[in-house]
């Protein structure tokens, strides 16, 4: 693990650099430092897959205005950032990150990559995701705000968790700028930085641009705008108004081309949020804590306004009608097994 020190900071009026590490906490390490990163860094994130006896972090962070440099360093450990996580966040950021030591796999937009030393990419902050650091890792991070890197990328989620190599060509040069901001962190100003962060972007969009034919970089776009629908469907999935077009006015897109998007899976967006319901109801249904609801109350919970027409589409979907599927569910053993027979 490299040199650690703790709660330091220093810089001038338009900038602060700060360090933290687990050197500064006595036991219960991976919980106090989940709950830095939260307070802190404005990071949440739910940690497991660690070894509590051996794990360390650090990070240190230089603040220029609405952008931020900063340098992560953790051992292998599994971090998810759930929806909870992420609902609560109103403005979009991204961050470009070199990954200078070790090896992760990302999961981001529904697309799982393996990201190695040398390698540089983007990741959405403000959308769930998961990381899986396999070996003690180390991170430079550039975080923008969505609006300051779309000037640059249009669309920059069809780019996210799509890694290309520093080793070579554009991405050398975009690895040599991100040191050298990081090597000067200390004696710049806000708007020296953001110029600097302006010409690296600059230099990025080539690189990814050049690695990335228009094939490959439309077939992103049209993941993440679905990824990003489907994640829009499933908080409002209790709205019993929720319909097709209802998305598409809220996210300002058309209502055929989100048809086009669920068309890409063969798929329908109505059939999709019809069948989000009913995986949520059967769930509930099969839970002993819900045994004080009735079927109604769960079906009209999620949106059904009709149990004629809940149970109709419930047979449909699962071969059997939604009390049918409560007595199997929760029944005792030796009763399941007699249901599965009666049925």
């Amino acid at each position: 693990m490299p040199p650690l020190r703790s709660g330091n900071a220093t810089g001038s009026d338009d900038m602060a650099t700060t360090m933290n590490s687990t050197r500064a906490f006595s036991g219960r390490k991976v919980h106090k430092w989940r709950d830095y990163l939260e307070s802190e860094v404005g990071w949440p994130v739910d940690f497991s897959g660690y070894d509590e006896e051996t794990f360390e972090a650090q990070i240190e962070f230089a603040r220029y205005g609405s952008i931020s440099l900063r340098s992560n360093w953790i051992s292998p450990v599994i971090a998810n950032r759930r929806p909870a996580h992420v609902a609560p966040m109103k403005e979009q950021a991204f961050l470009l990150s070199l990954h200078l030591t070790g090896e992760l796999v990302m999961s981001q937009y529904g697309v799982e990559n393996r990201i190695r030393a040398g390698d540089i990419m983007f990741t959405d902050v403000t959308a769930p995701g998961r990381l899986r650091y396999e070996r003690p890792t180390n991170t430079l991070c550039l975080r923008l705000p969505r609006d300051m890197l779309a000037n640059v990328i249009p669309d920059p989620e069809r780019f996210c968790n799509l890694p290309i190599s520093s080793r070579m060509g554009y991405g050398s040069a975009v690895r040599e700028m991100l040191l050298a901001m990081w090597r000067e962190r200390g004696g710049v100003s806000e708007a020296d930085s953001i110029r600097s962060a302006s010409l690296l972007l600059d230099i990025t969009a080539t690189a990814f641009a050049r690695t990335y034919g228009r094939e490959a970089a439309e077939s992103s776009i049209a993941a993440a705008r679905l990824f990003s629908i489907k994640q829009h469907i499933e908080r409002e999935l209790r709205d019993p108004d929720l319909r097709p077009a209802a998305v598409a006015e809220s996210l300002g897109i058309s209502h055929r081309y989100i048809c086009k998007l669920f068309a890409l899976e063969a798929d329908s967006a109505m059939r999709y949020i019809q069948r989000r319901r009913l995986e949520k109801c059967a769930s509930q249904l099969s839970s002993p804590m819900w045994r004080g609801h009735t079927i109604s109350e769960i079906a009209f919970s999620w949106g059904f306004n009709s149990s004629a027409h809940f149970t109709r589409s419930f047979r449909a979907h699962f071969g059997c009608t939604p009390r049918q599927y409560r007595t199997q569910a929760t029944a005792p053993p030796r009763l399941k097994n007699a249901t599965a027979k009666f049925m």
